[in-house]
C-alpha cells in the first residue's frame, strides 16, 4: 500500500474527489476542505495499492493536479 497526498485548488478538487471516490481501489479517502494554504483549497489523503499508483496518478496528472498542487505518494 501506498499513501496518497493531494493538495489541489477549490477549483479542482470537485473533479479529484469524484475521481478518489470512484476508483474502486481506493481506500481510507480523507477529505480536509481548506486545509491547503498553497495552493488555496483542500487536502486530500487516501490509501492505494502500489500496483495502481501509475493510473491513479496519470489520472490526477490529466485533470491538471501537478500545474496547480501536488501529487505525493509515500511508501
Amino acid at each position: 500500500m501506498l499513501s496518497l497526498r493531494v493538495s489541489t485548488t477549490a477549483q479542482l478538487s470537485p473533479a479529484v474527489e469524484q475521481l478518489l471516490t470512484n476508483d474502486p481501489h481506493v481506500s481510507s479517502l480523507t477529505v480536509l476542505r481548506g486545509a491547503s494554504v498553497q495552493p488555496l483549497g483542500d487536502v486530500f489523503l487516501a490509501d492505494i495499492p502500489r500496483e495502481s499508483a501509475n493510473a491513479i496518478v496519470d489520472q490526477l496528472r490529466s485533470l491538471g493536479v501537478h500545474l496547480e498542487g501536488t501529487i505525493a505518494l509515500n511508501p
